[in-house]
């Protein structure tokens, strides 16, 4: 059965994670003394790992107590409740002038920079409708993505959007200068020595020394995630929940400090005053549409059909017509409640390729499509993840805009 593209969260818990040092989040890539290893942007499975274990320390659930949880008569509603629950995020966020937050998202990958008489405008690539000569793509029935007539796009835009960018780029509008912020405005990378330590003296060894790239977010910026209930969470485990004390317990008024990402590193997680409320495309996808991707996605489709469907390919939600996705990332981590196969212990998980934030689709309305259903199901923010749990730890959020 096909996923529903809407988001599973509801409810939403908006959450400003604020650290007290450097993050550091290794990639897939193995490492060991003597290496160079490079953070990256924290993944949805961290923040929701984070967040998870959080919970599940103050339930006092060990992560073998996970499996089955959902339908244990033999645990309190109250533990129950946690099995419910949905994460999603993170992205970067600063206090705004008029008092909202401003959150800000890559840049989508139709968003280029064109260089004309030393003036830098941008303009957003759409499917041509007519062929290209020598355009050959790996689906036959994709066309090549090509800048408005007259316009030479010469490079990716590289900087972050705030909202009111993210709402022209929904309109299919070009957004404003001063709606982007240079990545070096809101975060910057360190580079690290270290020397790796023997577990046996717990002293460092001799010759073993390694360096890392950590991320440290300039001041007043901070990460925003989400948290809150998966669609069809039975009223009682809400109410048991409510009654134990609720979101309260978890998120007190003054923070909690919870470790984050590698090497011992503390953050400060609190309450946002309100959720933050996504920019919604007022401008008409009834035929046509995008989505623009705002969290990395795994598409375990395409092992699972043999490699019918490519490994960027998303499910259907119409007749997809345009694509642009830029380089994969590798994603591992560490499974501590086990694997899908059922297997009760920890362990690693396989490294997968997830398709980055950034990445855009383009649809068009099938000819045979019911014109009485609505045309990808959502109104602004939709869910691209196929799995149930890779959707319920935020993978996959993208919002839907006109082209």
């Amino acid at each position: 059965m096909q996923p529903t593209p809407k988001p599973v969260l509801q409810r939403p818990l908006g959450l400003l994670i604020e650290p007290q040092d450097t993050l550091f989040f290794r990639d897939g890539r193995p490492f060991g003394p003597t290496d160079f290893a490079c953070s990256q942007f924290p993944m949805p499975q961290t923040v929701a790992g984070m967040l998870r274990t959080h919970l599940m320390h103050t339930l006092d659930l060990k992560s073998s107590q996970m499996h089955n949880l959902r339908n244990n008569a033999d645990m309190s509603l109250c533990r129950r409740a946690l099995a419910f629950i949905a994460c999603r995020g993170p992205w970067l966020t600063r206090p705004g002038k008029d008092g909202k937050m401003e959150l800000f998202v890559p840049p989508p990958a139709n968003l280029y920079r064109v260089n004309k008489d030393k003036d830098c405008r941008q303009v957003l690539l759409s499917p041509s409708d007519k062929d290209l000569p020598g355009w050959t793509p790996n689906r036959s029935d994709l066309r090549p993505l090509l800048p408005p007539k007259g316009e030479n796009a010469a490079e990716p835009e590289t900087r972050w959007l705030g909202p009111r960018a993210v709402s022209a780029v929904l309109q299919g509008k070009v957004p404003e200068h001063e709606d982007m912020v240079c990545p070096d405005k809101l975060f910057t990378w360190e580079e690290r020595t270290g020397v790796s330590i023997s577990p046996d003296t717990g002293t460092g060894e001799n010759g073993l020394i390694y360096s890392t790239r950590q991320m440290r977010l300039q001041k007043n910026i901070a990460l925003y995630a989400e948290i809150g209930w998966e669609a069809g969470v039975p009223d009682e485990v809400k109410a048991a929940f409510d009654a134990w004390g609720g979101w309260d317990k978890f998120f007190p008024q003054n923070g909690v400090l919870l470790p984050f990402g590698g090497e011992g590193r503390r953050v400060l997680v609190r309450k946002a005053d309100r959720p933050f409320e996504w920019p919604c495309c007022t401008a008409d996808t009834a035929q046509r549409a995008f989505t623009w991707l705002i969290s990395p996605v795994i598409f375990y489709q395409h092992e699972r059909t043999s490699g019918t469907r490519l490994p960027w390919e998303p499910m259907s939600c119409g007749k997809l017509v345009g694509a642009t996705c830029p380089r994969p990332l590798a994603v591992s981590g560490w499974d501590m409640a086990g694997d899908e196969a059922g297997r009760w212990i920890s362990c690693p998980r396989p490294t997968r390729y997830a398709v980055p934030a950034g990445a855009v689709y383009f649809w068009e309305r099938g000819k045979h499509a019911d014109q009485d259903k609505p045309f990808i199901a959502g109104e602004t923010l939709i869910q691209l993840a196929e799995s149930a749990k890779d959707r319920a730890n935020g993978w996959g959020l993208a919002l839907k805009g006109q082209w």
